[in-house]
This record gives C-alpha cells, structure tokens and sequence, in this order.
C-alpha cells in the first residue's frame, strides 16, 4: 500500500514517480544520535456511563466513566526543528500489529490540515496510556510518499515552508490495531536494537534549513518489545490448571505404588 502526493489530499495509490530524498538525508542526528523520540499510545472509547473509568485514560479529554482502552494505539513521532526533508523507514511485527489504512500522516507544523498533539517520549519499560489528544495526521507542506508493506512503512516526505518545530512537537503518527491486550501489555522502549523487536527503525534521516541535518532526539527509541501481561482472569486460569495437572500426577503416581504394594 502507497500514499503519494502532496498537500492537501493524501491519496490511497500506487506512485510511479515519487520524490527522492538528497543524499546528505542520511545523517547523524542531534545529540550525535541517528533516532527520533516515539511513544505508542492508546484511544479510549466508552462502551457505557457505568463502569469505571481505566484511570489510564487521561482527563481531560476522557472526562467521566465509562472510559476504556480501545484495541487501537497510535504511534508518534518527535523530530528536531526546520526541517526541510525527511525519511523514516521502520519495521513492525505483523503478529502483534495490523496498519489501519488511511490514517498515517503528518501533524502540527509538518502539515496544513492535521492537529497538534503533544505527547511525552517512551522511555524505559512502561504500561501504555491512553492518547492526550487522538491524532488526526494531514499531508506533508511538501510532498509526501508513504509505502505500507505486510512488515514495514516507508515515509518520504518535503516540507515548505520548512517545519519550524518545538521541542515536544510530533511530526509523524499512524495508527495500528493492536492484537493483543492493550490494558495490561507492558511495552520496554530501548535505545537499541532488542532481540526480537516489536518495531525498529531501519534508516532515519532529513536534511535542516540550517544545513546541520541534526535529525535525533535525546530521548531516542531505535526499538521497542510488547511484554505480554496476562489478565488476572487468565492468570487465574493458569494456576488452576498447574494445580489440577499437579494433582492428576500425584494421583497416578499414588495408584502406581498402591498397585506394586498389592
């Protein structure tokens, strides 16, 4: 899948011609670190008015009860400023998560159309949250080329006027479902490659008004790993069923020397 074109509509179509990056894209970022921030987060719904509110789900804007975590995440991303190219290539595990078409694009001063939220970076091993405000990503100020493959997505992208972003400011989100449970996942955020990876960046890298194509954060991410976390329901089920194999083999064991006493 391919999104291609430039502002203000983002076409769902394959792109015969698509713009190319300068070379000097590829460089080391600020800090001396080649990776932007990122952080995943999660929408919540209310499915009623009754039951607890997910204390998860920050108010504001999920004021009132009722409020849960959706099997949506959004994952979002934090450049340097005026920048006036860009190029992110990541992969993710297709067994853990599931592109909604149509939905990645661009925000605050990198688009015309989207919005702005404003999202601390993952770091460290974390539950996920519930979004501060829900993305609604537009197109580049430039143009764009977004691929979308069965592992992996390809971004492209020119900025003009050049971005003029503040620290804090995301350049970049794009929604997944989410197949697994996302109220007791744990999610490690790591500044390097962890075995097994969830999500890595596989190249990073724009090009600066200023001429430094300084693209990192401090804060970086090359990867993350979902950590499962059974619901107590399930780890309740799983002691059970350790117990009940437990005294199926104590059983045996018992009949069998009861039959070689006789």
């Amino acid at each position: 899948m391919r999104v291609s074109g430039s502002n203000p509509i983002i076409l769902l179509a394959l792109c015969a011609t698509c713009s190319v990056l300068p070379q000097e894209a590829k460089a080391i970022g600020r800090f001396g670190q080649p990776y932007p921030s990122f952080v995943m987060r999660t929408e919540c719904v209310r499915p009623d008015n009754v039951t607890p509110s997910n204390p998860r789900c920050p108010n504001p804007p999920y004021a009132g009860v009722g409020w849960q975590f959706s099997k949506f995440v959004w994952w979002e991303w934090d450049p340097p400023a005026g920048v006036t190219a860009l190029s992110l290539s990541f992969y993710f595990d297709p067994t853990l998560f599931a592109p909604v078409p149509g939905s990645a694009g661009f925000l605050c001063s990198f688009t015309a159309s989207g919005n702005c939220p404003v999202e601390s970076p993952g770091v460290g091993t974390q539950p996920l949250e519930g979004t501060s405000l829900v993305p609604t990503p537009g197109s580049a100020t430039g143009t764009q080329t977004i691929t979308i493959g069965p592992d992996s997505v390809d971004v492209e992208a020119t900025f003009s006027p050049p971005a003029t972003s503040t620290d804090g400011e995301l350049f970049f989100a794009m929604k997944f479902e989410a197949l697994f449970p996302t109220d007791t996942a744990l999610i490690e955020y790591s500044q390097g490659l962890l075995p097994g990876a969830s999500y890595y960046v596989k190249s990073y890298g724009c090009t600066t008004e200023d001429g430094a194509n300084s693209c990192g954060s401090q804060e970086y991410t090359q990867s993350f790993l979902v950590i499962p976390v059974p619901e107590p329901g399930t780890l309740g089920l799983v002691a059970l069923g350790a117990a009940l194999v437990g005294y199926k083999r104590k059983t045996a064991s018992s009949s069998k020397k009861c039959r070689a006493h006789s």
